[in-house]
């Protein structure tokens, strides 16, 4: 990968807000987790344009997503930070290795924000 495909646009712009994302989200995620599970599988296909019909609760970011180097990860990181307004502490960040994890931790955030 060159430099220049970091500037890249999104593969699928506007993925995480799709019916398609809620329905994937729905069939791999309890209801309470569903919309935060859709839109963090939505950014992750709208950055690496891996396909949502391939990703499932368990889908490794590193290993099975194929994130190249510490700059995809803090990309996506990122994206999904600003996308639910809050901040993961790096030492959280080495904790979440695949989607649930990154889902039930933005479920406890959130909810701790709510209370």
């Amino acid at each position: 990968m060159s430099i220049l495909d970091r500037f890249r646009p999104p593969h699928r712009p506007g993925l995480r807000y799709s019916d398609e994302a809620r329905h994937w989200a729905t069939t791999h995620f309890p209801e309470s987790h569903s919309q935060i599970a859709a839109v963090a599988a939505g950014i992750l296909c709208e950055q690496t344009g891996a396909p949502l019909s391939k990703l499932c609760a368990s889908t490794r970011f590193i290993q099975d997503i194929g994130f190249y180097d510490y700059f995809d990860t803090v990309d996506y990181s990122k994206a999904v930070q600003q996308e639910f307004q809050l901040v993961i502490p790096d030492c959280d960040l080495a904790k979440i290795h695949c989607i649930s994890d990154l889902v039930k931790y933005l479920h406890e955030r959130i909810a701790e924000r709510a209370t």
